[in-house]
């Protein structure tokens, strides 16, 4: 009986030296950056001591996997790990940039942007841009803005855009291409050195005789014989100067044709008629000068000479017209208005 105790005992102490030591465990956390970026799988948990674990990332759309950080690091997806204490890991996601621009996929409105192209908030360079859908890229379109449905050039310029002839009126509505630089133009393109109103075979700004009857023959000066008024004695005339158009050409046969000086400008005359006369501003410098020409030769014992002119206050002397004297190369006469006389 007594050795059945002592077996007993035995028993028992040997059964309780078998007994499992509680192993040791760690927790696993997990984050995502940015939030909504992707997944982690799994996410969370709790492992024995030394236990291998595996987690997995997954990119939501537009987005891809960049790395780990925390506890854990690295590119490798998926991670496999042995966890050895309580363990906290992040997985960093990275919006999509197919083309490299600087603006994300999910943003960028202009896929394969060219390589170093400055592009816009919507990833999109002025090569890849036709902002009024003309058919030519911004980067080759020198007039932006161009009207729906207007044909255009290779530079992205329509007729109504363009001024070929830098006169002011585009082309859609330029009738007359080539304007000399810096003449006027009237609404449809044309100086006058590019118009003939009346027909005549005179340009406009050469035309002494506007509104040509239909059929009559015309000088240089675009005067026909039912122009040039009956007080105007033909016979003997050495030069004419009606300034109209404002133009100072002689419209005898001599061809006597004055130059301006100083701030001689264009008016209109007793009648009312515009460009049909010259106002001098009162200077000395401000005149009509007639070159020398051989017809003065002629004037033997005197001349007449007819002008029409009103006067205003001044307080200089002032000359009007200078005509030359070819044989001593000095001015055959003066016209002045004297500021005493008034006359």
């Amino acid at each position: 009986m007594k050795n059945l105790y002592y077996l007993f005992i035995l028993s028992f102490l040997l059964f309780s030296c078998e007994e499992e030591v509680p192993p040791v465990t760690y927790t696993l956390t997990t984050q995502v950056t940015p939030e909504g970026a992707g997944t982690i799988t799994p996410s969370s948990g709790t492992y024995d001591e030394g236990e291998s674990v595996t987690i997995s990332a997954t990119s939501s759309a537009n987005y891809n996997f960049k790395q780990w950080t925390g506890t854990g690091s690295g590119t490798v997806n998926p991670l496999t790990f042995k966890i050895i204490s309580n363990t906290n890991i992040t997985a960093e996601f990275e919006l999509i940039d197919a083309d490299n621009d600087g603006v994300t996929d999910a943003l960028d409105k202009c896929p394969d942007t060219p390589a170093g192209t400055a592009v816009s908030s919507e990833g999109c360079a002025t090569s890849q841009l036709d902002t009024d859908g003309d058919g030519i890229t911004n980067d080759k379109d020198q007039c932006s803005g161009t009207p729906d449905g207007e044909s255009v050039d290779a530079n992205g310029c329509s007729e109504s855009q363009k001024d070929t002839d830098g006169d002011g009126v585009t082309d859609d509505i330029d009738t007359c291409p080539d304007t000399p630089d810096g003449e006027n133009v009237g609404v449809n393109g044309c100086s006058d050195s590019q118009k003939d109103t009346d027909g005549d075979g005179v340009t406009d700004d050469k035309d002494q005789c506007s509104g040509t009857p239909d059929g009559e023959s015309v000088d240089a000066n675009g005067c026909s014989d039912s122009q040039i008024p009956s007080y105007i004695p033909l016979e003997g005339l050495l030069s004419w100067y009606p300034f109209n158009n404002g133009i100072t050409s002689d419209l005898s046969v001599n061809n006597n044709d004055g130059s301006i000086y100083g701030g001689v400008t264009s008016s209109s005359d007793r009648f009312g008629n515009s460009n049909s006369s010259y106002y001098f501003p009162g200077a000395q410098n401000s005149y009509i000068e007639v070159d020398h020409n051989t017809s003065f030769k002629n004037i033997v014992d005197g001349f007449t000479l007819s002008v029409w002119y009103t006067y205003e206050n001044t307080n200089i002397n002032s000359r009007l017209i200078e005509i030359g004297n070819p044989d001593n190369n000095q001015k055959g006469f003066t016209l002045n208005v004297n500021k005493d006389s008034k006359k």
